[in-house]
């Protein structure tokens, strides 16, 4: 009587089952691959280059100091401060000087003295006053005021002034629609016009007539720079 088949299959069975599978399989198809139990080496350290510093990249865009040109409103002296306002005392005369910026929209009777910028806007004026600063930009009315700029002075059309008290090597006209319309003659050394203006210049330096600008008058200047796009209707003495 044949023995009965057997439904249990031990471990030992089972390995030497699979084991033959696989051996047989790997013959068959030819691709059988012998496994290496050695590790594989490590890719080799970056090596960094001699005299680079690790703090390289962050040097390199390490922007400089905004430099700022400073003059004295209390003894004349100018000089040069890098970085931030804010606190400064003149190295001549020891004062500290203020470097706040002031906006003025109503009516002030107030001397200003600022390395910083005064802003008088449309609804803005000032009277009776005297203002010093860095840059002064004029929308409003200076009424019986002085203005000294050491930077520039920025003059827009429908503002209110009196050009012979307005202090400054660089005068900017600003840009706009409405034309600033000036009967006495504008002496300061540079002059740009960015906008509208009917005028008669003497310039010692440049007067330069940007794209947007256009100008009615007459110029005598040692340099004239006209963009391409601007107006000019003047005439001219150049040099």
């Amino acid at each position: 009587m044949p023995p009965k088949s057997s439904h249990v299959i031990n471990s030992y069975t089972s390995i030497q089952a699979v084991k033959k599978s696989a051996e047989e399989k790997s013959k068959k198809d030819g691709k059988g691959r012998a496994v290496s139990n050695e590790q594989h080496p490590a890719a080799p350290p970056k090596v960094k280059p001699v005299g680079q510093s690790s703090n390289d990249a962050r040097f390199a865009h390490t922007a400089k100091p905004t430099l700022h040109q400073i003059e004295c409103y209390a003894c004349g002296y100018t000089y040069n401060v890098r970085g931030s306002l804010a606190s400064i005392i003149c190295p001549k005369c020891k004062v500290s000087l203020d470097v706040k910026d002031y906006i003025i929209n109503s009516e002030k009777i107030k001397d200003i003295a600022t390395v910083g910028v005064v802003e008088i806007n449309t609804a803005g004026i000032i009277k009776d006053s005297s203002i010093k600063a860095n840059t002064i930009v004029l929308k409003g009315k200076l009424i019986n005021s002085t203005a000294f700029a050491n930077v520039s002075v920025e003059i827009f059309g429908g503002a209110e002034f009196d050009i012979d008290k307005i202090d400054t090597n660089n005068l900017i006209i600003g840009e706009g629609n409405s034309i600033l319309s000036l009967k006495e003659e504008l002496k300061h050394k540079n002059i740009e016009i960015r906008g509208k203006m009917k005028a008669n210049i003497v310039s010692s330096g440049t007067v330069k007539i940007v794209s947007t600008g256009f100008f009615i008058g007459s110029i005598k200047a040692k340099t004239l720079i006209i963009e391409d796009g601007a107006g000019l209707l003047a005439d001219l003495e150049i040099g």
